[in-house]
């Protein structure tokens, strides 16, 4: 009984230790080498995440064609991106980068979402962020951060 635990532990570990910074924002790519859109840049904004205002995440792509239609998911997990999740939303692009399509190749986007009052503080969060284009070319982005009181 103690092995499966410790190796559940183990793994825990290695998927939060692989998700490395880069200035101050914690993400990775997570697409599929060659057939994926890649983020160059990720920067979450502000840091730490403060609850009760708009988390901002400027993404900076690495994409050969304009980005002009397709599919978005956003998800926010506890303890390791494959844990339980909290938030999980489905949406066209068009409604995710409101005013921002077409995506230019080797564009930047910008996205906003709201932190409730109510999210516990002072846990480490992870999300994904996956746009597929109208090509089905993904991006996909996956990152941690920290939620603080209200200021």
């Amino acid at each position: 009984m103690k092995f499966p635990i410790l190796l559940a532990l183990h793994l825990l570990i290695a998927i939060s230790c692989s998700i490395t910074s880069s200035e101050g924002t914690n993400w990775l790519n997570c697409g599929v080498e060659g057939v994926a859109i890649i983020a160059k840049t990720v920067t979450i904004s502000p840091t730490p995440v403060i609850r009760g205002k708009n988390m901002t995440m400027t993404i900076t792509l690495m994409n050969t064609d304009s980005i002009t239609s397709g599919e978005s998911n956003l998800r926010f997990s506890l303890l390791s991106p494959e844990g339980p999740i909290l938030y999980n939303h489905n949406a066209p692009l068009s409604e995710l980068l409101t005013g921002q399509l077409p995506v230019p190749p080797d564009g930047t986007v910008r996205l906003e979402h709201f932190i409730p009052l109510l999210t516990p503080v002072n846990l480490e969060y992870f999300g994904t962020l996956s746009l597929i284009d109208q090509d089905k070319r993904e991006a996909c982005i996956q990152f941690k951060f920290h939620i603080l009181n209200s200021q």
